[in-house]
């Protein structure tokens, strides 16, 4: 299967009355089925400081169309991470602090050098018990892998934690 064949099994959907946002299937999946197919929406290189980290997602963010810059915040948790936190004041505006917030929350390795951001993770909820998982492809893109069967309309819930950890 190539990545061009894969009609994606799961996507974002808000809730009409309460907001919340999860990633659900959006038909009857089995075990191993690709369910997703995710480039990042923002990648910036990895540093010895994390202050230089984000001086470089936030200068790739801000070559980012507006809607998608509008969509990225619009993921952003509503609390600070307590390692943000010690930073307070050096942000400059309350776009940083999300920005920053995302980055805190919401990223993963992407590759040896580098962090990303995928829409997709940054919605994804944790479960100890996931019925996916996310993998790398050559390409570098992520896909997401039903680990057992998911039903038409189920939450897509993947581990936040390494496969030892949940032990």
């Amino acid at each position: 299967e190539t990545e061009s064949d894969i009609e994606q099994a799961a996507d974002l959907y808000t809730d009409p009355e309460t907001g919340f946002r999860c990633m659900r299937a959006n038909r009857d999946c089995e075990p191993g089925e690709v369910l997703l197919d995710d480039s990042p929406f923002l990648e910036w290189s990895r540093q010895d400081s994390m202050e230089l980290e984000i001086q470089d997602a936030w200068e790739n963010f801000l070559e980012l169309p507006t809607d998608t810059q509008e969509f990225l915040l619009s993921l952003s948790p509503s609390f600070t991470p307590p390692r943000l936190r010690r930073m307070e004041g050096r942000w400059v505006n309350e776009t940083q602090r999300k920005l920053i917030s995302m980055l805190e929350t919401r990223s993963a390795a992407y590759t040896q050098d580098h962090q990303a951001l995928w829409a997709s993770i940054a919605i994804t909820n944790h479960s100890c018990e996931p019925n996916a998982m996310t993998r790398m492809r050559e390409s570098e893109d992520l896909i997401y892998v039903a680990l057992k069967p998911i039903s038409q309309n189920e939450e897509v819930t993947i581990s936040y934690l390494s496969d030892a950890d949940l032990l």
